[in-house]
């Protein structure tokens, strides 16, 4: 299994996707990919006004690039997606989530949202199951109806959790208490599948950062951090439990490792970090 480092995670993903990779004359960023591959939507700044910025639409196969969206550049942005369809985009602003139709279809839907409680969907995108997009407040979890704009509502209990989806299911990171979980998406319940922190006195020793799944579902990587040291880890976890870790670094190597991202093939590890690191590799491991 090889844990690696690119030096742009946009570049990343499109090797991974198979993706052409089109150089735009503009001040580009945070592109999505349809379902299908055939388009690309990304936040554009205006070229002579800097309060204005756009969500353009980009058709690979038609060859034309429009506007789906325009919104103040002193909005706060989250990350534009898509639905499982590849109908709508949907993306988050400060105190609104809009879905938007690419064929025109139905006017930009706005519904409100509580940036207080909901500021990490501008960081990481809710993640969106069928019709339904998924918040983790620190206070509340939410879900959204994205054709009726109808929502429920649970109390989380004051702790900041990531989303993420993976296949049809919804899972979270818990920063606090270095907790890996899956979402019931019908109960709206947490459940606990990985604790990292324990009676290990090793483990309790670490500051984690963040743990993502494998598309198989059977592999959890999450990065972390020595207490009092320079030292950087990815830790490997088979069927929720520990399996093996790596130290990417030494001590004489300053950085902080991001957000782990797993390659299709179940047995590769990109990780963003504030530096380039060299590749790392474990042990090969069945998929």
């Amino acid at each position: 299994m090889q844990i690696r480092t690119p030096l742009k995670l946009f570049l990343a993903c499109c090797a991974l996707a198979g993706l052409a990779i089109y150089l735009v004359a503009c001040a580009a960023y945070q592109p999505a990919i349809s379902p299908d591959g055939s388009k690309i939507v990304y936040w554009e700044k205006d070229a002579t006004d800097d309060n204005l910025t756009r969500i353009m639409l980009h058709d690979r196969q038609a060859g034309t690039t429009r506007v789906l969206l325009e919104a103040p550049s002193d909005d706060k942005q989250g990350i534009p997606q898509w639905s499982e369809d590849g109908k709508d985009v949907v993306v988050c602003l400060s105190k609104s989530a809009k879905v938007m139709a690419v064929d025109g279809s139905h006017p930009v839907r706005e519904y409100p949202l509580d940036d207080s409680d909901y500021a990490s969907a501008l960081l990481f995108p809710p993640p969106i199951v069928g019709h339904y997009m998924y918040f983790a407040g620190k206070e509340n979890l939410l879900r959204l109806d994205l054709n009726t704009g109808q929502t429920s509502t649970k109390a989380l209990g004051g702790k900041e959790r990531y989303f993420f989806k993976r296949n049809d299911k919804v899972y979270y990171w818990d920063g606090d208490s270095a907790e890996f979980g899956r979402l019931n998406l019908e109960k709206l319940e947490l459940e606990v599948l990985v604790k990292c922190r324990g009676t290990n006195e090793a483990e309790n020793e670490l500051e984690y950062t963040l743990g993502t799944i494998s598309p198989s579902e059977t592999w959890l990587a999450v990065t972390a951090k020595q207490k009092n040291s320079e030292v950087c880890r990815v830790r490997l976890y088979r069927d929720w439990k520990l399996d093996s870790e790596i130290n990417v670094n030494d001590k004489n190597q300053k950085f902080e490792l991001l957000v782990p991202e797993w390659a299709p093939d179940n047995k590769t590890v990109y990780v963003t970090a504030t530096e380039t690191m060299e590749n790392a590799t474990l042990p090969e491991k069945p998929a």
